[in-house]
């Protein structure tokens, strides 16, 4: 191949992979599996690096220029503490890979019935991303300065995770520190199943009684198995301790003549 084909192909296997890893996000966040959201973050890693590598069209053919752009990536240029080095790239890598996957677990375990979460974390991004752009570190290794577009992912990247940690750690305090409950019956709208071998089933529901409000929650089979035209759910929720209502329960009741 010649040098031009390789930098397309990098380039294209790299965006391949970053794309095919929000897909698996999606179906993560979907399943709340932890496993898949292990997946998608180790093929958004491996798109990254792809594209990081040849991200502003330099092709790196000198072992300095490979070593320039790797301690732009990593921090390790000459001079530099390595030990102390190496141990913050590992927070990073512990942030990066443990505030999505904690909030997938504050997901699972305090499934949230209020879907401006969704909506705030995504508003939460972008403040991180201009707050975090603000700090030289970013833009920075050492002597080196970062082309634009690895500045932008790595602070796309870092706002991401951030965010992630923080509301994974705000539904977990949300709901382990709460003591209401609330029993609502409610009508169920619609159900769906997703694809594959083991799939989830959920539920749309209204979120109160004869409100136009919707959400959709994941539930038990045995209870979408069960789901017929005169059953009403019964919604034991709690208020949560940061005000964020939660689901405790979700159960069933027939209500044929």
């Amino acid at each position: 191949m010649t040098k031009r084909t390789n930098k397309v192909l990098v380039k294209v296997i790299g965006l391949i992979a970053m794309g095919g890893s929000l897909l698996l996000w999606k179906m993560a966040d979907e399943r709340h599996s932890l496993v898949i959201g292990i997946i998608a973050l180790t093929v958004f890693g491996i798109g990254f690096l792809g594209l990081a590598l040849d991200i502003d069209g330099k092709y790196l053919t000198t072992p300095t220029e490979r070593r320039e752009r790797f301690a732009l990536l990593f921090g390790f240029y000459p001079g530099v503490n390595k030990l102390r080095q190496s141990l913050e790239v590992l927070a990073w890598l512990m942030l990066i890979f443990g505030g999505p996957l904690i909030l997938l677990k504050a997901m699972e375990t305090y499934q949230p019935l209020e879907e401006n979460v969704v909506y705030i974390s995504i508003g939460s991004i972008l403040v991180f991303f201009l707050i975090l752009s603000r700090f030289r570190y970013f833009r920075y290794s050492g002597p080196y300065r970062a082309p634009t577009g690895i500045w932008v992912m790595c602070l796309l990247g870092a706002a991401f995770s951030i965010v992630c940690l923080l509301v994974g750690l705000l539904l977990f305090y949300n709901g382990a520190l709460d003591q209401t409950m609330e029993v609502r019956k409610v009508r169920w709208l619609a159900k769906r199943a997703s694809s594959g071998k083991d799939p989830n089933h959920y539920v749309t529901i209204e979120r109160r009684h004869d409100s136009v409000q919707e959400r959709e929650l994941k539930v038990p089979q045995t209870i979408y198995d069960s789901l017929s035209a005169s059953s009403r759910v019964i919604l034991t929720i709690g208020k949560g301790a940061a005000n964020i209502e939660w689901v405790r329960s979700i159960e069933l009741v027939d209500e044929s003549p």
